[in-house]
């Protein structure tokens, strides 16, 4: 686990530490994920229902099963998500926006939160089991139009936009995956800026 030594925070930052580590607490306990959901109701949901479509239409163009979509899975991506988020830790953002107490810090990669918490980590800690193969795609998506934007609009983003899965080799891999059977998706937005995270198994 990353501490505030491995982080080398200064002293005046540590009172920020605290906070956000009462932050991240609240995540890990599901409550932001809950109120998430309640926020944002039906279209919350449409956003992760309309980036499940497009994985599944590129899935039977390649000639391959459609991903089963998996709740507990979209509840282990919502909270990272949040977490990668200003309503959390706000690790993962553009360097100028960025939680402080993490700018400095060199990431193994940001699918390994503040904590250490790989992804399957992250899945046995919810007490997700079971699985024999597991994989996962982040991002964040800003536009200072995000407001005006239609669900199916952020969802192509997320797929198909300049930085979006499709456009890179190695997330495409975990789209074309035939070693995964489900996925589950957790949108959240916040501010002008979308965090999206695809957890993937095989059961």
């Amino acid at each position: 686990m990353w501490t505030e030594k491995d982080l080398l925070i200064s002293k005046e930052h540590k009172e920020h530490f605290k906070l956000f580590t009462e932050v991240a607490d609240r995540v890990i306990n599901s409550e932001l994920a809950r109120e998430s959901r309640q926020r944002r109701g039906e279209m919350g949901a449409t956003y992760e229902t309309e980036v499940h479509k497009l994985v599944n239409t590129e899935r039977r163009k390649a000639g391959l099963a459609e991903l089963q979509y998996d709740d507990a899975l979209a509840e282990i991506a919502e909270k990272h998500s949040i977490d990668m988020s200003p309503a959390g830790r706000h690790f993962y953002d553009d360097e100028d926006r960025v939680n402080l107490i993490y700018r400095d810090y060199t990431y193994p990669n940001h699918h390994t939160n503040p904590d250490g918490l790989r992804v399957y980590d992250r899945y046995r800690k919810a007490g997700y089991s079971g699985c024999i193969a597991y994989g996962e795609n982040i991002l964040y998506y800003s536009n200072s139009n995000l407001a005006k934007m239609s669900k199916q609009e952020i969802a192509q983003k997320i797929m198909y936009g300049t930085h979006g899965w499709w456009n890179s080799p190695s997330h495409r891999a975990n789209i074309l995956s035939s070693k995964f059977n489900r996925e589950g998706l957790g949108i959240y937005a916040y501010g002008d800026t979308v965090w999206a995270t695809q957890n993937f198994s095989k059961k």
